[in-house]
């Protein structure tokens, strides 16, 4: 029975540090839109490929690839490109602030994303933190570098529903008195040991329409690994 119990709880922490080490469709590591505290850790990589419907507008549809890498100890890097930003490629940085020690210890992470972007850059400050093992919650604050700095807050939450499917929820706010709620379930493809980290990703952004913005449906792809 012990060994039995001993592989199940190894096999609960290999599912919580997988569903963290995704990407978010804009390409940090994190939940749907918002990056989370959690950090690759060194050589390990993720990588995906994201088709975003716009829901409102036949011709306002998007696509993302992005990649990101533990570069070094609790240092996290990454690039995005596609329609959005429309400007290139651009690279995403993470630091975490903090040691994980403990079973659910406090995370704290700084970031940048879309580095040298003339209008979408953007640096956050975010902590995550798990409630239990298949549960976990997350909070910070984003201050957008626009033609003026607009700062808003962003929250969220993940659920490992079993090992093979995840559902994740995010709201964000950029400063402009409206809020998007963006939510995403991730299926693990049970397919052999080389197909052992691929994910299918189903999501949907702007969930209720607010400020007048299209709503999207996402259809992804996430792999990760160690090199």
């Amino acid at each position: 029975m012990k060994p039995l119990f001993m592989l199940f709880f190894i096999a609960i922490l290999s599912l919580n540090h997988l569903s963290f080490a995704l990407p978010n469709i804009t390409g940090s590591t994190g939940l749907v839109n918002m990056p989370t505290a959690e950090i690759l850790n060194y050589k390990e990589y993720n990588l995906g490929i994201d088709y975003n419907l716009n829901l409102d507008d036949n011709d306002g549809s998007q696509y993302f690839y992005k990649l990101n890498v533990g570069a070094l100890d609790n240092m996290e890097l990454g690039f995005v490109g596609g329609t959005n930003p429309a400007e290139g490629v651009f690279l995403n940085f993470k630091w975490s602030l903090s040691s994980n020690t403990g079973r659910f210890p406090l995370k704290m992470a700084i970031g940048f994303e879309n580095l040298t972007s003339s209008d979408e850059s953007d640096f956050y400050i975010v902590t995550s933190k798990k409630i239990r093992s298949d549960l976990g919650i997350h909070g910070g604050f984003k201050a957008l570098f626009n033609e003026q700095v607009e700062v808003g807050f962003m929250a969220g939450s993940d659920y490992a529903y079993s090992e093979s499917l995840i559902f994740l929820g995010d709201l964000t706010n950029k400063g402009n008195n409206y809020y998007t709620i963006n939510i995403s379930g991730l299926y693990k493809l049970m397919l052999g040991e080389s197909t052992d980290n691929i994910y299918l990703r189903g999501s949907i952004q702007n969930l209720l329409r607010s400020g007048n913005n299209s709503s999207y449906f996402n259809l992804g792809i996430c792999y990760l690994n160690i090199l």
